[in-house]
């Protein structure tokens, strides 16, 4: 075996391979043994050259991330949504306009802001204006509109952001049920697109009836006028609640970190030379990080699709040629028998990282038929980006999901393994991650269990 790094001199590489044969006989007991703290150097030894072994801690809100992109790279592509683009400038002007919106509408830093769309453009701007307004986002799933309605109702937003499709069904619902203070904004992810374009959107869940006159909502358009003259922007904590799924809440904290760590993930990746293909919902942790947090801190263009339908993954990998995909299980399993698959050139993507387990027949299938090795990771619905992936470049464990990220504490317990750090959503403390999962001796977690409730 040689050298870990590619560029030590021969002693070094035979102190690296000694580590790396000393280190699991070492802990093996301490992984075996229950609640207790696995030391990282049974990992941070394999890391990728330029890899770090922690993330600094940060004082910037998540936000940010998209404004120094814009500030430096103003002209770059920001967004690809059906084949329209949109450039890092004017999607911060969007960003910024929606928060001067929020603002005007009352929006107070700490309230709730539900997004409920599918993965669109106004899905970013929607989100990153409520997070500059200080606001709290909380997404929601736009397919059934009964229990958008019912998501609505529940959480008592100051505004909620909702499909057309939508949008009578959770008027009606909060008329009926609600406290009075929820504003309601209708967005049509197809506006502006082609008619044939439009309506694939709407096949796909984005757009739908129209407006009827006893209907208390607003359009997109109409509401974005109320950001004229609204005052200045709150100055956002670091360590302020910034995102809620499923109960647990992130600070921007947490939200810069998970992109801190995704981003030194991709050791070769090039800023401001890179299309990134997402696969999963911006509403979910995963998709939040890596859609809005580390695409724009790599300056890259990021390509939003509504649903992951094969034809649409495959028409966008053969017309961006993206370098990175960022994918969920669930778009794994449509994917791998499609018989297009195995005749798409795939040969621009460098990595395509999945955020949770993927039955190992599915797996193999996919890259048999793609020729792409899967870079497996795992998240969970209480981690901001991932906790553990396997490596982009070095060697891939077959069936593990990887090695933990810079910055990851892993604690062995008699259910399984528990996770801490920066991008965890626990206040400092551990969170389940794998109820029967483990961490092999070479520092590879291994499992196939589903999320902890």
């Amino acid at each position: 075996m040689g050298c870990v790094t590619g560029t030590c001199e021969t002693g070094c590489g035979a102190i690296r391979q000694a580590i790396i044969i000393i280190l699991p006989m070492m802990v093996d007991k301490a992984v075996e043994a229950p609640n207790r703290l696995v030391p990282s150097s049974l990992w941070t030894v394999r890391y990728e050259p330029g890899v770090p072994l922690d993330v600094p801690a940060t004082d910037m809100p998540f936000d940010s991330t998209l404004g120094a992109a814009a500030s430096t790279s103003p002209s770059f592509p920001a967004l690809s949504f059906f084949n329209r683009s949109l450039r890092y400038a004017d999607l911060e002007a969007r960003v910024d306009r929606a928060a001067g919106a929020l603002i005007a509408t009352g929006v107070k830093p700490g309230d709730r802001v539900l997004v409920a769309l599918p993965n669109c453009p106004q899905f970013v701007a929607a989100a990153l204006g409520s997070l500059r307004a200080g606001a709290v986002v909380v997404p929601s799933s736009h397919e059934a509109p009964a229990e958008t309605a019912l998501q609505v109702i529940r959480e008592s937003p100051r505004v909620a952001f909702v499909s057309t499709e939508n949008a009578s069904q959770v008027a009606t619902a909060v008329a009926a049920e609600g406290d009075g203070t929820t504003s309601i904004v209708a967005i049509d992810p197809a506006h502006g697109l082609p008619y044939a374009v439009r309506w694939l959107v709407r096949i796909a869940g984005g757009a739908g009836p129209k407006r009827r006159r006893s209907d208390r909502w607003s359009t997109w358009t109409s509401w974005l006028d109320r950001a004229a003259g609204s005052p200045e922007r709150p100055l956002i904590d670091a360590n302020a609640p910034a995102l809620e799924v499923d109960g647990h809440v992130f600070s921007h904290a947490n939200l810069v970190s998970g992109t801190a760590q995704l981003r030194s993930w991709l050791t070769d990746a090039i800023p401001g030379d890179e299309t990134w293909l997402l696969l999963a919902g911006l509403g979910t942790p995963f998709g939040f990080v890596t859609g809005l947090g580390a695409a724009s801190a790599l300056r890259a263009r990021l390509a939003l699709l509504p649903a992951w339908r094969p034809d649409d993954v495959i028409d966008a990998i053969r017309y961006l040629r993206p370098s990175w995909v960022a994918s969920s299980a669930s778009a794994i399993r449509g994917l791998a028998d499609d018989p297009l698959l195995a005749r798409v050139d795939l040969r621009s993507v460098r990595a395509w990282i999945v955020s949770e387990p993927v039955e190992d027949d599915v797996a193999q299938r996919f890259e048999s038929a793609s020729g792409l090795a899967l870079c497996l990771g795992i998240g969970a619905p209480g981690v901001a980006g991932l906790a553990a992936c396997n490596p982009v470049n070095g060697e891939r464990m077959s069936g593990t999901l990887g090695t933990p990220l810079p910055g990851v504490q892993v604690r062995t317990s008699g259910q399984g393994l528990d996770v801490s750090g920066p991008n965890i959503a626990s206040e400092g403390g551990w969170l389940p991650l794998l109820h029967d999962g483990d961490l092999g001796p070479d520092g590879f977690i291994r499992g196939r269990s589903d999320f902890p409730a």
